[in-house]
This record gives structure tokens, C-alpha cells and sequence, in this order.
């Protein structure tokens, strides 16, 4: 997966990344295959992968913040008073 983000680039049509395999993607395995590789890693390949890890990081952080502020959003819906529902004092006749 890192591998393809890392190849497909941010703008490519022709295969865009889901969000259930950019999720699935572990970030910290990923840079400790990339620090300890069983075998060389060419310099241009680690830097590939690395490019693609960040992506998947970006990726990752922006779907986060999304569900979060959409469950902010409803929460403050949920919890915001409605017009008809206010017991506002009534105004005192003079």
C-alpha cells in the first residue's frame, strides 16, 4: 500500500486509494520495515516508500479530523436547545 501511495502520486485518477486500505495501513510497522529492511532497500525505493508513508499519514490524520468534527457537529446538534423548547422568563407587564 505504501508502495502504490507512494507511485500513484495525489492527483492520479487512474487508481485512488480507499479509505478502508489507507486505514488498515500501520504506520509504525511501516517505519520500522523501513529503518530495519531484511534485505537492502535501494536509496530510491526507501525514499519512495518514505513519500508514500507520509501520504498515508496525511491521509490517515485528515479522515480522522473529518469523523471527529462531524461528531462534534451532530453532538452540538443534539445538545442545542430548540426555539420552542426555551423556558425564557416571561416579561413582566407593567
Amino acid at each position: 500500500m505504501d508502495r502504490l501511495a507512494a507511485t500513484v502520486g495525489p492527483r492520479a485518477g487512474s487508481r485512488k486509494m480507499h479509505r478502508r486500505e489507507l486505514m488498515a495501513v500501520n504506520i509504525r510497522e511501516t517505519c520500522q520495515y523501513l529503518q530495519n529492511p531484511p534485505e537492502p532497500l535501494s536509496l530510491r525505493l526507501s525514499a519512495n516508500m518514505m513519500v508514500g508513508v507520509t501520504r498515508v499519514y496525511g491521509q490517515q490524520y485528515q479522515y480522522q479530523f473529518s469523523d471527529v468534527q462531524a461528531l462534534c457537529q451532530r453532538l452540538n446538534q443534539i445538545d442545542a436547545p430548540q426555539s420552542d423548547d426555551l423556558d425564557l422568563p416571561k416579561p413582566s407587564e407593567k
